[in-house]
Parts: C-alpha cells; structure tokens; sequence
C-alpha cells in the first residue's frame, strides 16, 4: 500500500501553493509548452516542455494514455500523467519509473482524466522532485 506520504507529494491531491522568486531563480511556472521550433515540423505533437521549481526547463517525450505498458517498462525516466482540455495541458502526477506502478495505483481518481503521458528519457533523481514542487504544489 502507498504511503499517505508518499501519495501526498506525488499526486494532484496535493495541496497547491502560490510560487515564488527565490534564490534559485525563478520559481514555478507551473506550465508547461510546446516548442515553438517544432511547430510546423509536424513533430510538435510529439514534444513538451515542462518547468520545474528551480527553472529549470524539460523537454519529454509524449505518448498516448493507453501506451500505459510500454510506459511502465521505462527505466530512469520521470513521467508525468496529462491531463488536456482542449489546447490545456494539466499534470495529474509525477513520478520517477521506478515509482510509477505505486504513483499510478494512487492515482485512481485522475487515470480516466490522463490523456497522455510525459516522459523525459535518462532522468536524474532530482528531476521529479523539482518538477513535483512545480506542477503539483
């Protein structure tokens, strides 16, 4: 069973506080965009950048919800779950693959709302916790 812990810094359940301009530099736009370099390569669908709490920018794959087994077999990625309204894209949730199968399970509520999964392929440690803060807080 996942951890309330766990569950609460991982998952959209989390509360959600304002952003701010920090010692890192800046803090936290919480959204994400397309690259406008790929827009008329037809690749733009297939790319996305997200912003993470440092400001730090990355850049990840996107794949359709219900390429959810291929997903699950990645190692060393950060994933993050999509949620689109039209031309809006949410994050649901982050995890690392390592946690995907427990952050997955956790998120029951959000999975009928996951229309694409994020990954950034050879992902550090640090990056789902620095993405976690920016998109889920």
């Amino acid at each position: 069973m996942l951890s309330p812990e766990f569950a609460h810094k991982y998952s959209a359940a989390a509360p959600r506080t304002a952003m701010t301009r920090g010692k890192a530099g800046f803090r936290g736009s919480a959204r994400g965009r397309s690259l406008a370099s790929l827009s008329s390569s037809g690749l733009g669908d297939s790319f996305y950048s997200w912003r993470g709490i440092s400001g730090r920018r990355y850049v990840f794959s996107v794949f359709a919800a219900p390429e959810i087994d291929m997903i699950a077999g990645f190692s060393a990625a950060a994933i993050i779950g999509v949620a689109r309204d039209g031309g809006t894209r949410r994050a649901l949730c982050v995890a690392s693959s390592s946690d995907f199968g427990r952050v997955y399970a956790a998120a029951a509520l959000a999975k009928a709302a996951i229309a694409e999964w994020h990954v950034l392929f050879a992902a550090e440690e640090n990056v789902v916790d620095d993405l976690s803060e920016a998109l889920l807080r």
